[in-house]
């Protein structure tokens, strides 16, 4: 197996050479008839190892797959799940082609069933499960809302009890289903099915034309030498901020060096959320396979006094509460620096006439090994297979073939296709954004909250402009072990 997915990881990095040279991605059902003929040799078994190399060859005469998901909450819903027709959208038409090749292999019929909108979804799928309908086969929804539920009732099958979900493979990000895993199980996961959660990866946008007019170097290359700090962030941005028209106010008609889609208004906003997670200082770190709080550190109080000085202080940051404009600003060329999810690239910046580069966010200094870069836990979406299904074979074998088409067919056409080759303007800027997929990262603390409010403890107080720390830690402390305590409980 560690043969298998060595050569598919290398595959998957040479995939874009091949694409270019008109090559077309191998036929399911040849792949597997490669795979099962004992004349092959062992090199080119090893070079076709896909999901069809181990899946069973059945067939289930037509019938049909069930996927649930809210009917809001992502522009991607319900294109993602279910396509009726090739459009010419890169990314739907490649979920168009996993349902199809998925479908023509299995010989099935997948189903998009959406029971609630974003607020009442995890209630309506709850009620099915637990009266033990078999209505769904699969179930995805929004981290916060499923991990709670998931800890409170068994709704869905874990890992250990499904054939096929081999969390090994690619197509299920291991650097995010970590965070999933406790004792080394888990009943929810992130898959490759949908680009939903990779489009919720937060990023920092840099415009390269306003860097230039501010004798900036090159960020980029800062960024792959791993010199990209927080000292040097906030250096630059301090320089930067204007009142363009001189009234004595800041507002959308003047020039910032800090932006944010997400605005610091309300106490679980996303963006000190991302900065603080950005210098290594999780809420959780897990010791002897449980969870250990790691916030109450003299590093952590540093943290919160960078916050606050890059928010509050010589007007660096853009206050506005309307996430939108400060987005449309920085494509203005308005805002320096912008922390938003990648997927405002295409959202928001399609005509911006300036160029930009979307960096990791930075490190709390050059001595921290890696960059961490976090997903948004109230956008990205995970996956379980219903405790109520009468087939749960069936249902493993579907969404297996479903995360690997995914990968293959989706996640290229995001991340290769549009963010890399559409949006990003330069071979620096495409290499900047393999290195913010492999710095994403999140933690038990902030999967497994419980609404108790650890995990945005820092939003809550830059929310509220304060630095004391210690007080609203102490706060909380007792809460959150508690959580955590009742999370294991209902894991064992």
């Amino acid at each position: 197996m560690k043969k298998h997915l060595s050569i598919l990881l290398l595959l998957a990095m040479l995939a874009p050479l091949f694409a270019s040279c008109g090559d077309t991605a191998a036929d399911p059902a040849e792949t597997e008839s490669a795979a099962e003929t004992e004349s092959v040799t062992e090199t080119e078994t090893e070079t076709e190892y896909t999901a069809y190399s181990y899946l069973p060859a059945d067939t289930y005469d037509g019938r049909s797959f069930t996927v649930a998901t809210p009917s809001t909450g992502t522009r991607y819903i319900p294109g993602q799940f279910i396509t009726e027709e090739a459009t010419g959208d890169i990314i739907m038409d490649g979920a168009y082609e996993r349902n199809l090749i998925v479908e023509e292999t299995f010989d099935i019929r997948i189903i998009h069933e959406m029971p609630a909108d974003s607020n009442g979804f995890v209630k309506a799928a709850r009620n099915v499960i637990m009266s033990g309908d078999d209505a769904y086969d699969l179930v995805s929804g929004f981290l916060r809302e499923t991990s709670n539920a998931a800890i409170q009732d068994p709704l869905f099958i874990p890992a250990s009890e499904l054939t096929w979900q081999n969390l090994d493979n690619p197509w299920y990000p291991a650097h995010l289903n970590k965070a999933l895993n406790i004792d080394g199980d888990q009943s929810i996961f992130y898959s490759d099915m949908t680009c939903i959660s990779l489009s919720c990866t937060y990023g920092m946008f840099y415009n390269t034309t306003m860097g230039q007019k501010y004798d900036i170097p090159d960020l980029g290359e800062t960024a792959l030498e791993g010199g990209w700090t927080w000292d040097k962030f906030l250096g630059y941005a301090s320089n930067v901020t204007t009142d363009v028209n001189g009234d004595g106010k800041y507002d959308e008609n003047d020039i910032y060096g800090n932006g944010f889609y997400y605005t610091l208004n309300h106490t679980s906003s996303d963006t000190p959320l991302t900065l603080q997670y950005g210098m290594e200082s999780f809420t959780t770190r897990m010791e002897n396979g449980k969870p250990v709080l790691n916030l109450n550190t003299e590093r952590q109080i540093s943290i919160v006094e960078r916050l606050y000085d890059l928010f509050y202080q010589e007007n660096r940051s853009c206050l506005l509460t309307d996430g939108v404009m400060q987005t449309t600003m920085f494509a203005n060329g308005q805002i320096l620096f912008l922390t938003a999810i990648i997927m405002h690239a295409p959202n928001y910046m399609r005509e911006m006439e300036d160029t930009y580069i979307v960096l990791p966010m930075p490190k709390y200094d050059e001595a921290q090994q890696s960059y961490y870069t976090i997903i948004s836990p109230a956008s990205s979406m995970v996956f379980g297979i219903p405790s109520s299904v009468s087939d749960k074979e069936f249902a493993s074998v579907i969404f297996d073939a479903l995360s690997f088409e995914g990968n293959r067919k989706v996640i290229t056409a995001f991340f290769e296709a549009s963010m890399k080759k559409k949006y990003s303007r330069d071979q620096l800027t495409s290499q900047v954004f393999d290195l913010l997929r492999e710095s994403t990262y999140i933690d038990f603390g902030m999967v497994y909250d419980g609404n108790v409010g650890m995990a945005t403890l820092i939003s809550s107080m830059m929310s509220k402009q304060s630095t004391d720390f210690a007080s609203a830690y102490a706060a909380l402390e007792p809460k959150a072990l508690t959580q955590y305590e009742a999370v294991l409980e209902a894991f064992e």
